[in-house]
């Protein structure tokens, strides 16, 4: 049921030479192709790291009609084209059974695409963008994932409760404030049940803005760590209003601000 590829295996794109005795390890196009079919119809969980060199089997599912995969976790993908952001999310939206998705260590040169597609999937529970990887400036302080189509369009539409959405991770996507509140401004009516938002570059404004909100969200679990907020002013202020705040919420189980120092608990 569970297919993994997090260390590098060896394939061979051009040869045309069968599988031998002493080429162990390697296979031809074909046989990428054979095995990427049969895991597209009897896998439900597959974990794929690009960069140790299993973009084949990707690039072989972008061809499979149905895909059966129920979780896909994928490291280390860079799409640097409108095109290959577009096939990328066409494959997400054939995964018709998704329930989780995770993609680490990533570059989206458009994420309009993909974002779009997590919008029209009713039936995912978890959702984790880690560590959005950047080659060039921010073009502006719009996060294209919270802000399309002149405003109207947004990931946080997705913590609407006509989602499924349980667990959403955004760890290390360079949120600031404005887009942690468009979050926040979503969470009372949310049934979301675990919030990560570590690493971001959340400040005062973020922190204090969820802390007021509080005592009206059903989080269970929310961690906001970040190690440059350690010892700092952000930090000493804000925890006094977290402690406030969860005292008056009797859902949360655990918010984590800084696993090194100290984790609150009510």
């Amino acid at each position: 049921d569970n297919v993994h590829f997090d260390s590098p295996c060896r394939f061979v794109r051009a040869s045309a030479t069968p599988l031998a005795a002493d080429n162990e390890g390697f296979c031809c196009e074909n046989d990428i192709q054979i095995f990427a079919s049969s895991l597209a119809s009897r896998t439900l969980s597959l974990s794929v790291d690009t960069r140790h060199y299993q973009c084949e089997i990707l690039e072989c599912l972008y061809n499979i009609p149905y895909l059966a995969f129920k979780k896909l976790k994928i490291d280390g993908l860079v799409l640097g084209t409108s095109e290959e952001c577009a096939r990328f999310a066409d494959l997400v939206q054939r995964c018709t059974l998704l329930i989780d998705l995770q993609i680490g260590s990533f570059y989206f040169e458009e994420p309009l695409y993909i974002a779009k597609v997590l919008l029209d999937n009713f039936h995912l529970e978890r959702i984790c963008f880690l560590s959005w990887i950047e080659y060039s400036s921010p073009r502006s302080i719009v996060h294209p994932l919270f802000c399309w189509d002149g405003g109207n369009g947004s990931l946080c539409q997705l913590l609407n409760p006509q989602y499924r959405l349980r667990n959403l991770c955004l760890n290390g996507m360079k949120l600031k404030d404005c887009h942690f509140l468009s979050i926040v401004e979503m969470l009372p009516s949310s049934l979301l049940e675990v919030l990560d938002v570590s690493f971001n570059n959340i400040g005062r404004e973020g922190i204090l803005a969820f802390a007021s909100q509080l005592p009206r969200i059903k989080l269970k679990q929310v961690i906001l760590e970040d190690y440059r907020h350690r010892r700092s002013h952000v930090y000493t202020a804000c925890i006094a209003e977290l402690v406030h705040g969860m005292i008056e919420n009797y859902s949360l189980e655990c918010l984590t601000v800084d696993r090194e120092v100290e984790e609150l608990e009510y």
